[in-house]
């Protein structure tokens, strides 16, 4: 659950900081550490991303009783978004 709070605030951050850095007029020092600071955020929620897939497959794996389905689509939305970001961006240049 901490690994879908993490992947979820490290992608919301990056998401603004890209935004911020995109949409003001700032100094180039300032749109250079804007930048700095969402890839750092994409890469954060990138890998807390897979560990929580990991994490998911692994619980899923040696528990007994399952988690709710509902926690289970979550955890695997929310991991697989950060990836689906970092397509977008790719493709968008």
């Amino acid at each position: 659950m901490l690994t879908i709070l993490v992947t979820a605030g490290a992608l919301l951050l990056s998401v603004v900081f890209y935004w911020l850095k995109d949409g003001e007029q700032l100094a180039p020092q300032s749109a250079r550490l804007l930048s700095f600071f969402a890839g750092t955020m994409m890469l954060t929620s990138a890998v807390t991303g897979l560990l929580c897939l990991a994490l998911t497959v692994a619980v899923h794996r040696i528990r007994r009783d399952r988690p709710p389905l509902a926690i289970t689509v979550t955890a695997v939305f929310v991991s697989a978004m950060p990836l689906a970001t970092m397509l977008l961006l790719a493709l968008n240049g």
